[in-house]
């Protein structure tokens, strides 16, 4: 049973093509924006990361962080049009999934909040990526409506899960950050 299901984490990064960045998917700007998020493991990695560790936090920082996070996709949105040049944007965002796999298993009362905003800055890059790959035949108001909407459903989610499993959902999102995004910077 164990190794059926570890077998199933790792085939969840075995395939490049499930990485986002990929282009148009859809003549919808809305709903191509909408799927976004969920064709790359990369950015649902982090999006459910930032959703447990949101809910693992205590006061407001626990709907903050998920805030900051996608103000600072925004952030990086800007960037992204004003084109200024992000040199290694895919390494950052392969890194960005790799060191949240390695957060989810610091002590939360301890370090967290620090950890859970330092770590929002990697949205910056998420956010660029997202602007980079905006496809052309699309509106650009619905296709970031669409992607903002989705990557805070994804989000809360997540924050939904872990309140309901508890620590073996932060596990197991671990150790798949942490091989996903190896693999990820291995592909680069």
């Amino acid at each position: 049973m164990r190794l059926k299901f570890w077998l199933s984490c790792m085939l969840v990064f075995l395939s490049p093509s499930l990485y986002a960045h990929t282009g148009a998917l859809l003549e919808s700007g809305l709903a191509s924006g909408l799927l976004h998020p969920l064709t790359g493991i990369d950015h649902l990695l982090v999006l459910a990361a930032i959703g447990l560790m949101a809910v693992q936090q205590q006061g407001r920082i626990s709907y903050l962080l998920p805030l900051i996070f996608m103000a600072l996709v925004g952030v990086g949105i800007f960037a992204g049009f004003s084109g200024i040049n992000f040199v290694f944007n895919e390494v950052m965002i392969a890194l960005s999934v790799i060191v949240f796999g390695v957060a989810l298993n610091f002590d939360k009362a301890k370090v967290g909040r620090s950890i859970g905003v330092g770590l929002s800055v990697f949205a910056v890059f998420h956010g660029y990526a997202h602007a980079a790959e905006i496809p052309g035949n699309v509106d650009v108001t619905q296709y970031l409506s669409g992607l903002m909407l989705a990557s805070l459903a994804i989000i809360t989610v997540s924050g939904l899960i872990g309140c309901y499993v508890g620590k073996r959902y932060g596990h197991v999102l671990s150790v798949v950050c942490l091989g996903s995004g190896l693999y990820y910077l291995a592909a680069i």
